[in-house]
Order: C-alpha cells, then structure tokens, then sequence
C-alpha cells in the first residue's frame, strides 16, 4: 500500500499573472476531460483571476491530480528542461513502481506528444496518483495580489514530475511559489520546503532568491508559523515571501510533538478578502460564460410564463418621489428600471412616469419552484422589460399611514406585452448579455399590456 504524502503548493501574483496560473490549470483540467469533464470553455472570455477561479476551483478540487499536467509544454522549453526534481521525503523504490504503472496505463495517449520529448512529456495524463478525495483550496487577495493554496495528498512522493510540466507551460511573469512536502512513514516530522519567484517557462526549481529546496523538521515549520501569525499577509509585497506566509499559515501537519504543545496561534486580521467557493455568485453577468448564458435564457422563458406577477417596493424611498405617490391610484402606469454597476445587477428601481424615484423592489423573487431561478430572477426580469407594464397593484400613501414609515405602501404589478417571436426576445438578452453592464439599461413600457 502507498504512503501519504501531504503537499501544499502556494502561488502569488498580480491578477494577470495568477489567470495565467489558472488558465493553465484549465488547459490541463481540459487536455484530461475524460477523466474532469471540464471543458476549456468554461473560461472564455473571462479576463479577471477572480472570475476564472469561480470556474476553475471546483473542478480542481475534485479532480488536483489533473490540474498540473496534460496540456502540451511548447517543444523549446521541453527539450531544454529535465523534470523530476526530487523531495528529500520521497519513497523512490515505491514511487519508480508507481510511475512504470502510470507510464504503461497512459500509453495510449503518447501519439500526439510533440517530437523530441522526453517520456514526462509523452505521458499526457498526470504521472502522480491522487491519494485523497479533493484538494484543500484557498484563494484570497491581499492588495493588488492574490494568493493561491492547494493542500492535497499524493503516493510515494509529491507530484514532482508533474509540478515541473506546470511550471514550464506557464508564460513568462512573475509567480511567488512556495511549496511543502511531509511523508506518514514518519509521522510528517520532517518536512521538504522551498520557496523563490518563478518566471515561467522552466522547472519548478529555477527560482530566484528565496530558499531552495531543504529539509526542516516540523517544529522549525512550527515556530515560523508562529513568527509570521501577527504579521498582515497585505503588508507583504515580495511575492515569494507572500507564497511562503500563506504556505506556513496553511501548513498544519506538525508531527508526533503536536499532540504535547499549545496550537493556538492567536487571531489575527490578516488583511485578505477570500473568495468562498461555496458562496460564488449563481452567474456572472459581467462576462457570462456559455453556461451562464443558457442559464439565463431557460430563466428568462421560466419569467416570462410566470408573468404577470406582483412585487412590493419596500426600500430606498425618496421624498420627491413619496409626494408624487399622493396623486397614484390602483391601475395607473409606472415605470420599472434596471439597474447595473460596473460588474454586476443592482438593483430593479420603480419611478413614476413624470421621473421621480418612488423605490426598489426587493433583491429576491419567489417565481418559479426552482431556487437556482429565483436566485438571478431580478436580473433576468431586468433583461426582458422592453417587453412588460408596470402599473400600481396597490398603494397606501403616506398621508394615510401611520407616523414613522420611510414611504408609502406600495405594489406594483408587472404584466407581459404582446409577444409574437418569443426566440427573438431570447436573441435579445443575448445580445444584451454581449454588452457592458452599464448599457443594459432598460425600462419597461408604458403601452397596454395582453
């Protein structure tokens, strides 16, 4: 049976330079999609780190094994470069065995390796073998850099072949790396640790200043952990230096020894915004994928046969606005805006036709009986209200409440235009969709509604 190897692999860079760091993950999660599904597509026209990581990350955390190779090195680099650095904590007799396994099994893929490569770069699918479920990941920007972390464990050894191959398919730029390594057999009591800047286009290990690579015993691990805990990763501008705070902050495996000593290494504000994989937002209007496109189109039919429907405007009164709704009756037409910032929906605004602001519907629509709907359902409608009346459902002003209340009680009710080509329509979010966020404005109508 294979021992466990924990590795933890931690990238810094500029926001340029960490899409190149995930896109190249995309290459290779996409060269291997017959095992991650993922298709390259999935990152189209995404040109923030930001953005690509919520695409990205899931796929890598299940599937991190793929991550790091499969994608094609350019032939220069390959025939200039021998990978296969060595982790003073490898098993090498078990890891040999197990990379003769791998290089027999992956056979089959060595036909469209490029000429003049060696046997690392014929291999199209990773050389490592996975050794747990998923991958421990981590993203956060500090500054004008983010950080990347990827704790996995692999057999025998870390996935050093395959680390090399990422590394010398990367671009040129500027990438703080720092990287950890720990074996079972003795109880992660000893730990290999490098870290430098990297430029892309070589071997792992052709770092500039930083540490190269090196055996620590964990309770020297321990007490940087402990050295780096009160210092903000934000204040940190040396990349390599970023990459080794964030792999020591990440860095758990401390060895037989932790079982005696104090782990509690204080809380700290370490200055970071962390993007939560499980909290991504449900599509991204600013640049849409494929995905997220189709996604949108099925919600927008999903609204408009849900139409005609009532929202209340609860939020965001104005007073010019509360002495226009005086003179508004039940049935009277209002006008129902969509509104967007540079990146996302705001928010859907409702006015009196003469231009005062007389509220905002809420953030959330119950529409249909699907929560993945109701969750971008406000955007959608905001797409498609070129084609919907707005008219008062009902409406206590507040000359006729009581004392304390910001606006009147309002309602207001949506009702859908005469539609002939309902394909059309969807032609039209789409081409809305191809737009910047700021020019997707629209307005609903004042003409009758079917």
């Amino acid at each position: 049976m294979a021992n466990f190897h924990e590795n933890l692999l931690a990238i810094a860079a500029d926001d340029e330079n960490m899409c190149r760091v995930l896109a190249r993950m995309a290459m290779n999660l996409d060269a291997n999609k017959q095992y991650t599904d993922f298709d390259i597509e999935n990152i189209d026209g995404l040109d923030s780190a930001r953005d690509i990581y919520y695409e990205v990350g899931p796929a890598v955390e299940f599937n991190y094994i793929f991550a790091f190779a499969g994608a094609p090195v350019p032939k220069e680099v390959a025939e200039g470069n021998t990978p296969g650095w060595s982790s003073p904590t490898s098993s090498e007799g078990g890891f040999m065995l197990q990379l003769a396994a791998m290089v027999k099994a992956t056979e089959k893929f060595n036909a469209g390796a490029p000429d003049g490569t060696s046997m690392s770069f014929s291999v199209t699918a990773p050389v490592a073998r996975a050794m747990s479920d998923s991958a421990s990941m981590g993203f956060t920007k500090y500054g004008e850099n983010w950080v990347l972390t990827i704790s996995y464990d692999t057999a025998w050894r870390p996935n050093s072949e395959d680390l090399d191959v990422f590394f010398m398919g990367l671009p040129k730029g500027n990438y703080g790396i720092a990287f950890f390594d720990a074996d079972e057999y003795d109880g992660y009591e000893s730990v290999s640790t490098c870290f430098g800047l990297h430029h892309g286009l070589a071997g792992m290990m052709t770092l500039d200043g930083g540490q190269d690579l090196e055996l620590c015993n964990a309770s020297e691990i321990k007490k940087q952990k402990r050295e780096y805990a009160g210092v903000p990763k934000s204040g940190i501008d040396d990349l390599a230096e970023l990459a080794h705070a964030a792999a020591l902050g990440s860095w758990n495996q401390f060895g037989w020894s932790d079982e005696e000593e104090d782990d509690d290494y204080g809380y700290y504000n370490d200055g970071g915004e962390s993007v939560n994989l499980w909290n991504r937002p449900p599509v991204n209007w600013r640049k849409p994928t494929t995905g997220d496109v189709k996604k949108i189109t099925d919600a927008a039919l999903d609204v408009l046969a849900a139409l005609p429907l009532v929202f209340n405007v609860y939020y965001d009164f104005t007073s010019e606005g509360n002495e226009a709704a005086e003179g508004l009756i039940p049935g009277d037409a209002v006008v129902v805006s969509g509104e967007w910032n540079k990146t996302d929906f705001n928010s859907l605004t409702v006015f009196a036709v003469t231009g005062e602001r007389l509220g905002r519907i809420g953030g959330w629509m119950s529409i249909v009986d699907n929560y993945e709907v109701n969750r971008i359902a406000p955007g959608v409608l905001a797409l498609l209200l070129s084609h919907v009346r707005a008219t008062v459902a009902e409406l206590t002003p507040m000359s006729l409440r009581n004392k304390g209340v910001d606006g009147p009680k309002l309602s207001i009710r949506l009702d859908l235009l005469v539609i002939d080509d309902f394909t059309a329509v969807l032609e039209e979010v789409r081409e809305s969709l191809n737009k910047d966020c700021s020019e997707r404005g629209l307005a609903s109508s004042v003409e009758e509604a079917m």
